[in-house]
C-alpha cells in the first residue's frame, strides 16, 4: 500500500513539474520567461488538484509509515 500511494506521489509531483517548464530549469532556476507570469498548461484549478492531491498522497504515506491505518 505505501508503495503504491509514494508511486502516485511521484507521478503528481511530475505532472506538477511539468506543468512549470519553460518558467523553471531542472535545477530549478527560474527563467526570465516567469516574470510575464506562470500559467499552468492544465490552467489553474487542475494544477492546484494536483498540488492537493500530492499533499493527500503523502500526508496518507506518512500515516502508513507510523504505523496508522
Amino acid at each position: 500500500m505505501m508503495d503504491a500511494m509514494l508511486r502516485e506521489a511521484q507521478l503528481t509531483w511530475a505532472d506538477i513539474w511539468h506543468e512549470l517548464m519553460g518558467t523553471v530549469t531542472n535545477g530549478s532556476i527560474i527563467l526570465a520567461e516567469a516574470e510575464k507570469g506562470v500559467k499552468p498548461k492544465c490552467g489553474w484549478a487542475e494544477f492546484l488538484e494536483k498540488l492537493w492531491l500530492l499533499k493527500h498522497y503523502l500526508d496518507y504515506t506518512r500515516s502508513l509509515a507510523a504505523g496508522g491505518r
